[in-house]
C-alpha cells in the first residue's frame, strides 16, 4: 500500500507474485537505460582484503550468464515464500511461526543472553561508576588526593552523560564499525554485548548511587562504633541494602534490555528482531512477521517481570531469628 509499482529482476518478481496473489508483474517489450549503480549487485568485503577480492572475482568470471540465471531460478524455488494455502491473516502467522521456529528460538536465546549478560556486567561496572560519582572532596585532603577525587567525579559524570545521552544504536555502530576503521575487528555478538554493558552501566550507576545514598547514615556511624572499617561497612551493611532498594530498577533495566537489543540487528547480531526481519523479507509479509515478533517480546517481558516479582518478594521476606532452647 506504500507504492504503485517497483522495478526488479524477473525471478524476484515471480517469487513475490507466488506469495501475494493480489499482485502481478509485467515485462517490458523494450529495454530502457539505467545507471550502472542502480542495477549492480556486489559482495561486501572488508577494506583491504585484496586477496579475497581477487579470489571472488576469479570465481564469478568463470560463471556463465546461463548458469547465473539458473542459480537465480533455483534460489527462488528454494524460497517459495508463503504457500497459496496460507494466504489468510492467521495462516501467514502460522506459516511464519512454523517455518522460522528454529531461527526464532535461536534469536530468543541470543536476545536473553545479551540482555542478561549485559545487565549483570553493567551492574558490576555500575558499582565503580557510582563510587566515582560519590567522591567527597574535603578541605583536609592533600592536593594530589583532591585532584584524584575531582578527576573521578568528572569521569563518572562524563560517562553517565555520554552513554545516557546517546542512543544505543549509535553506540553499537561506533563500537562495531568505528573500531574496525582503527584496525580493531570484533565479531557482532561481542560488540553487541559491549554495547549493552556500557549502556546499562550508565543507567544503573545512577540507580545504585541513589540506593547507596538512601541508607541511613546512622547505620554507618553504628558500624564504625563497632570497629568496622569503611570497606567492611560498605560491603556488609550499605551495599546489600542499596541493592535491595534498587532491585526493582535493576529488574526494569533488564526488561528494557530485552527490548533494546533489537537495535543490534544493525550490526548483524542474530537476535530475535534480526530473524523477524529476515522472515518478513522472505515471505513478503512484514506485518504478520512483526506482529508475531511483538507477541514473542511481550511474552518474554511478562515472564521476566513475573520472575523478578518473585525474587523481589523473597528479598523482602523478614529474616527469622534463631533462638536456642534450654
Amino acid at each position: 500500500g506504500k507504492a504503485d509499482l517497483t522495478v526488479i529482476e524477473k525471478p524476484v518478481a515471480e517469487s513475490i507474485v507466488r506469495s501475494n496473489s493480489d499482485l502481478t508483474y509485467i515485462t517490458l517489450d523494450e529495454p530502457f537505460d539505467v545507471a550502472e549503480e542502480d542495477v549492480i549487485v556486489s559482495i561486501g568485503l572488508r577494506q583491504g582484503e585484496l586477496d579475497l577480492k581477487a579470489e571472488v572475482n576469479s570465481v564469478l568470471n568463470n560463471i556463465s550468464s546461463e548458469e547465473r540465471d539458473q542459480m537465480m531460478v533455483d534460489a527462488v524455488l528454494r524460497s517459495e515464500g508463503i504457500s497459496t494455502d496460507s494466504n489468510t491473516f492467521f495462516g501467514k502467522i502460522i506459516y511464519i511461526a512454523k517455518t522460522y521456529s528454529v531461527q526464532f528460538l535461536s534469536g530468543i536465546g541470543y536476545t536473553l543472553l545479551l540482555s542478561l549478560s549485559g545487565t549483570l556486567f553493567g551492574l558490576i561496572l555500575s558499582f565503580i561508576i557510582a563510587l566515582l560519582r560519590m567522591q567527597n572532596v574535603n578541605k583536609k585532603d592533600s592536593k594530589p588526593i583532591k585532584a584524584l577525587k575531582y578527576l573521578a567525579l568528572g569521569f563518572g559524570k562524563l560517562y553517565v552523560t555520554v552513554f545516557r545521552g546517546t542512543p544505543m544504536i549509535v553506540q553499537a555502530m561506533i563500537i562495531y564499525y568505528g573500531l574496525a576503521f582503527g584496525g580493531i575487528n570484533i565479531n557482532p555478538l561481542a560488540a553487541g554485548l559491549i554495547t549493552v554493558t556500557l549502556n546499562t552501566t550508565a543507567y544503573l550507576a545512577e540507580v545504585l548511587r541513589g540506593g547507596i545514598q538512601s541508607v541511613d547514615n546512622g547505620q554507618v556511624e553504628a558500624c564504625r562504633s563497632l570497629g568496622f572499617n569503611q570497606i567492611q561497612t560498605f560491603f556488609y551493611v550499605v551495599l546489600p541494602q542499596a541493592v535491595k532498594k534498587s532491585f526493582p530498577s535493576i529488574g526494569n533495566e533488564f526488561i528494557i534490555n530485552i527490548k533494546d537489543t533489537s537495535v543490534l540487528n544493525i550490526i548483524q547480531v542474530t537476535e530475535l528482531f534480526f530473524f523477524a526481519n529476515l522472515a518478513g523479507q522472505t515471505t513478503y509479509s512484514y506485518f504478520e512477521a512483526m506482529l508475531l515478533t511483538g507477541a514473542i517480546y511481550l511474552v518474554l517481558t511478562l515472564v521476566t517481570s513475573k520472575i523478578l516479582q518473585i525474587i523481589e518478594k523473597k528479598m523482602n521476606m523478614p529474616v527469622k531469628s534463631l533462638t536456642s532452647s534450654n
